[in-house]
């Protein structure tokens, strides 16, 4: 399938023992390692009132991250709406959009796979966007999550699927979710996240 690691599309499908194995490897880099993540900056979405997750900024090391940890029932409507937005972010032309159709074909394969199987009282889903020296890349995983005062945390994650989209699709997608989730321009999110490019455009 274009646009998934052979191995993360396999996974997807039904994994034997060793592609598990295979797929467990190749994100077990430390921009991959969520055992020393520090949470800079976390948001409810889409509101403290109606919470279905939550967006965070987290450093790995010298990676910058973009969590979304979804934790509900209306998974697939909420998946839908990530859908929309992408598409509109990255319109047919755009030199993104051949990205944000992988993106767009594993976010949805990832969701399926979530409710399909149900493993969980209530379906969970992580993305996260990791952007780092030699790393660009979108991982799909399905999150053991725990709520307390402070929010949401991933106790345990199985991965679903691994992208390399261009490190401009994933700073840009970066900057855009940071800038929806906190509600600030997308200045202020590019300069949350330290990232070199600038952003485009703002919507403050």
């Amino acid at each position: 399938m274009e646009g998934l690691d052979r191995e993360s599309f396999v996974a997807m499908a039904g994994p034997s023992f060793l592609l598990a194995a295979v797929l467990a490897v190749s994100v077990a880099a430390p921009a991959f390692d969520r055992s020393a993540d520090v949470v800079v900056d976390r948001a409810p979405v889409p509101s403290a009132w109606f919470r279905v997750g939550e967006v965070r900024i987290v450093r790995r090391g010298d990676t910058d991250v973009v969590q979304t940890i979804l934790r509900t029932r209306y998974l697939a409507r909420v998946a839908a709406r990530i859908v929309e937005k992408d598409r509109s972010n990255w319109p047919p032309g755009s030199s993104g959009r051949t990205d944000s159709d992988r993106y767009v074909e594993a976010l949805e394969r990832a969701a399926a796979d979530v409710l399909r199987a149900e493993r969980q009282d209530v379906p969970s889903l992580l993305i996260e966007f990791a952007r780092g020296p030699g790393v660009s890349a979108v991982v799909f995983a399905e999150p053991r999550v725990v709520r307390d005062a402070d929010g949401l945390h991933v106790s345990d994650a199985r991965t679903l699927a691994v992208l390399r989209p261009s490190e401009a699709y994933v700073e840009r997608d970066m900057i855009l979710i940071v800038s929806d989730s906190f509600d600030i321009s997308e200045s202020e999110a590019s300069a949350r996240l330290s990232l070199r490019v600038s952003p485009s455009r703002d919507r403050h």
